[in-house]
């Protein structure tokens, strides 16, 4: 079976189709689900701190400005 490249008048062997498909499937990289927790966990965590300085510097100046209308 020969396989159409970007051009049309060009076609794969079926050889060379089979030594570059088990080319490719050799170098795939094993995927470990502990390490793709990591990162999503790590990625959360950023998130999550960002968010929270977010906050905390969107409501500094609504405290001062409380504590000053307060002391008048």
């Amino acid at each position: 079976m020969s396989v159409n490249s970007y051009n049309q008048y060009v076609k794969l062997s079926d050889a060379l189709e089979r030594e570059l498909m088990r080319e490719a499937l050799s170098c795939g990289e094993p995927v470990s689900v502990i390490d793709l927790t990591k990162s999503l966990a790590k990625g959360l965590k950023a998130v999550v701190h960002v968010i929270a300085r977010t906050l905390s510097d969107a409501t500094r100046p609504l405290g001062n400005a409380h504590v000053q209308s307060s002391a008048r």
